[in-house]
Order: C-alpha cells, then structure tokens, then sequence
C-alpha cells in the first residue's frame, strides 16, 4: 500500500540473511524484475548503494535498520518496443543539458544532484520535469539543484503522475537508472505500485 500523508512508512522488521543484495539502482532493478518473473510478487532486498539507496537513507557504511519499505518500481517503454524497470530515475537529454530535457524521478537524488526534492519510492507517482533552459540558466541550475532549489522555474514544468506518455522531435538519449539503454523518439511511462520490499 502506497504510504499516506502523515502516516509512518514500511514496518519494523528484519529480512532473512541470504536476502539478496543489490550494489546500485540498475542491479537492483534486474533482480526485481528477475524475481516477479519467477512468480515472486512482493521479492526482498537490500542495497548497498546508488540514488534510490540515498533516498532513503541507506550508506555503505550504514548499519541495518530493520525497516521493511514497499517500493514502488517504474518501467519505461521506448519507440523500438523495448521496455526498460527502473527503481531510481529516467533522465532524458542530451550531452550538457542542451536544448529539452526529461528527468522522470522515484528516487529524489541523481548523484549529488537533488533532481527531485518531492519524489518518494512509495507515493504511486512519479515526478516529471520537462523544459529547455538557456547555457545561463543551465550554468544556475547546476549550482541550485544540489540542494533542489533548481524548482521551481517558469521554463520548467514539473507534474506528478503515475504515468506519462512524451513524443520528441528527434531520437533522445534515453539514461535509465544511469544507464544509456538507447534513443528514442517518444517514451511510455508507468508506475507499479508496491512491486518490492527493501530491507534496511
């Protein structure tokens, strides 16, 4: 269940100690979306790094903290067919930030960046930034987004949603949890509510 406002999230507990233990985001997402296709409807993990770990708290230093924490898990489709889980952030743009630019984001952080100061892992949306920002404001914005005061900005719309359909002029990088998967021209997106549990 997605958590609630005001309401506490995920419950106290500790996980089995052969739980799967994911390095970063992108590995996280593959042993999710290996374990629900063996029948595993609500699979356990841990991690031990990268953005969604950050999110919540987690370090590699960090000792457990015997939480159980439902996550939501996004999946991305592109143009070619090919569909793409995420757990952490879709980011869409090319080389600098030129011209328009996506950030799709579960997880509120990309590095040291706060690209998504009101994303959570477990409120059913996703928060999605569109816009194109001048070299001045880009240069603005690298300095502001470390602390997330990058939004608001009038060139940049922000929306909360639990999917999202986008169409672009021309092929787009597309970087999935880090990761270039390929281009594409438009991109489906969608959020699965509560598809697995982290132990921390």
């Amino acid at each position: 269940m997605t958590i609630r406002k005001g309401q506490p999230w995920g419950e106290t507990g500790t996980a089995p100690f052969d739980t799967p233990l994911a390095g970063g985001d992108g590995e996280l997402a593959a042993l999710v979306e290996r374990a629900r296709a063996d029948g595993d409807l609500s699979p356990v993990f841990r991690v031990s790094g990268g953005d969604l770990a950050a999110t919540v708290g987690v370090t590699p230093s960090s000792k457990a903290g015997g939480q159980l924490l439902p996550v939501d898990l996004g999946h991305i489709r592109l143009d070619s067919g090919h569909e793409f889980a995420f757990v952490a952030h879709v980011l869409i743009h090319r080389r600098l930030w030129r011209g328009l630019g996506v950030a799709i984001m579960n997880a509120a952080w990309f590095g040291s960046w706060y690209l998504g100061p009101r994303a959570h892992p477990n409120d059913g949306l996703l928060d999605v930034t569109v816009g194109k920002l001048g070299w001045r404001d880009r240069l603005e914005a690298r300095r502001r987004v470390v602390s997330g005061a990058h939004l608001p900005h009038p060139e940049l719309k922000t929306v909360r949603v639990s999917s999202w359909d986008f169409a672009f002029g021309k092929p787009m990088p597309i970087l999935v949890d880090g990761t270039l998967v390929g281009r594409s021209r438009s991109v489906s997106v969608r959020l699965e509510s509560d598809a697995f549990i982290l132990a921390t």
